[in-house]
């Protein structure tokens, strides 16, 4: 631990001689500051109360819970069909892989049948 440095020199420390009347208007500045900075504020409070006000109305019957509800279910349906059209692609791409092996075995046979009966 380091000790505390204690100053030796001369006072530098000045008494600040501030008259009542300073202080008044030194407050009655601050609290006029205040009061301007609350009238901002409850400004700005009351357009963004009007601009959610606003907001509301644009859904049915001014109803955000089931317009949220609504939106759920349309992206649940839709993920829902995507997933039936990636199965059903999936079906489409084995199915046309037996038929593909199919055509190829029979070109093999016709083949093997031509080069026989020569």
């Amino acid at each position: 631990m380091t000790e505390r440095n204690e100053y030796s020199g001369p006072e530098r420390r000045h008494e600040v001689h501030i008259s009542e009347t300073q202080i008044e208007r030194i407050a009655e500045r601050a609290a006029e500051h205040a009061i301007a900075k609350l009238g901002i504020a409850v400004g700005k409070f009351q357009a963004t109360e009007a601009a959610i006000q606003k907001l509301s109305q644009g859904f049915p019957a001014g109803d955000i819970e089931g317009h949220r509800r609504y939106h759920e279910a349309v992206i649940e349906w839709r993920e829902l069909r995507n997933k039936l059209v990636r199965e059903a692609l999936i079906k489409v791409a084995g199915a046309g892989a037996i038929g593909a092996c199919g055509f190829i075995a029979l070109a093999i046979w016709q083949s093997i049948k031509v080069t026989i009966k020569q």
